[in-house]
């Protein structure tokens, strides 16, 4: 049987700069202009508004924090944050945004109970969240409370198996990584650690590293997830598979997606069995949605290589 192999190599980049220039309410290491703040809500007061990263610290030392970006006869685009800023206190930061969420640079709270809430499309239609290379955001405990768009996330803090549990315990639930999580690796002919996801899997950004699974017989789905009917997005994986014998699909992230992957990458290497749909992010798609997304790496697989 002739064998396949593949320097893996596919793309679907969304870059901060893809979103083009715009007036925006801008986080960063500016000094604060055109922003006014009042009982911890911040307006923009022109369409090109910046908010320092200092004085947003300030305010989140002694209170709850809402950033909008429509103000008095004003009406900015997204929130775009450029620099990296924390707060150790129990208080909640909200971004509110009429399209996109842009995060350029890590946001980190290291408080218990603390909370965030990241609203997008307060107004328009096709804004998004998304993380640029230098983007993430973490959580130092897990009683800290996470909202986007209106759904509550359940945080991951502890380890990739706790991660593995909960969701095979509840595969409809909302969780989100709240730091980067070490996989390592699977016993050998195990299958994939997660049976199913039908709800929601946030990355906020944020790895799992070092993922790996020696399958030997593998005549079902090979992955992270065997199979996703929900949305992941993100989440960047790096790891390995490989099966000895068998044929069924398989991908780092997902051997079966009906679902919608989006923000998310794979560095991968898979050694694949004999008839098997090898993908380096997904192993086969019926029907599901990858945007923005990316995988690199090699392929090695019997029957086809994607």
């Amino acid at each position: 049987m002739p064998r396949f192999a593949r320097l893996l190599a596919f793309a679907i980049p969304l870059a901060s700069s893809a979103i083009g220039a715009r007036a925006d309410v801008v986080i960063s290491s500016g000094q604060t202009q055109n922003v006014a703040c009042s009982n911890g809500a911040c307006v923009p007061t022109a369409p090109k508004a910046v908010l320092n990263v200092d004085d947003l610290q300030t305010m989140l030392a002694s209170g709850n924090v809402r950033i909008t970006t429509l103000g008095v006869g004003v009406q900015a685009k997204d929130i775009h944050v450029k620099s990296t800023f924390r707060w150790s206190t129990s208080y909640t930061l909200s971004l509110d945004a009429y399209h996109s969420i842009v995060m350029d640079a890590p946001i980190l709270s290291t408080a218990s109970s603390s909370g965030l809430s990241l609203t997008t499309n307060d107004g328009a239609a096709d804004g998004l969240l998304v993380f640029g290379t230098k983007g993430n955001i973490t959580f130092g405990d897990f009683a800290s409370t996470l909202v986007i768009n209106g759904i509550s996330y359940q945080l991951v803090t502890s380890s990739f198996d706790a991660l593995v549990q909960n969701i095979n315990e509840n595969p409809a639930g909302n969780y989100a990584l709240a730091a980067s999580l070490e996989a390592g690796s699977q016993r050998p002919g195990v299958k994939s650690p997660i049976k199913v996801l039908k709800g929601r899997l946030e990355g906020l950004g944020n790895q799992i590293e070092g993922f790996s699974i020696d399958a030997r017989n593998a005549n079902h789905g090979i992955g992270m997830i065997a199979t996703s009917y929900g949305t992941i997005s993100d989440l960047h994986l790096t790891g390995t598979i490989t099966v000895h014998k068998g044929d069924g699909p398989e991908g780092l992230l997902v051997a079966t997606n009906y679902g919608s992957i989006f923000g998310s990458s794979a560095t991968v290497s898979i050694n694949g069995g004999a008839y098997a749909e090898v993908g380096g992010l997904v192993g086969e798609s019926m029907g599901g949605s990858i945007g923005y997304s990316s995988a690199t790496g090699s392929l090695n697989a019997g029957y086809a290589c994607y």
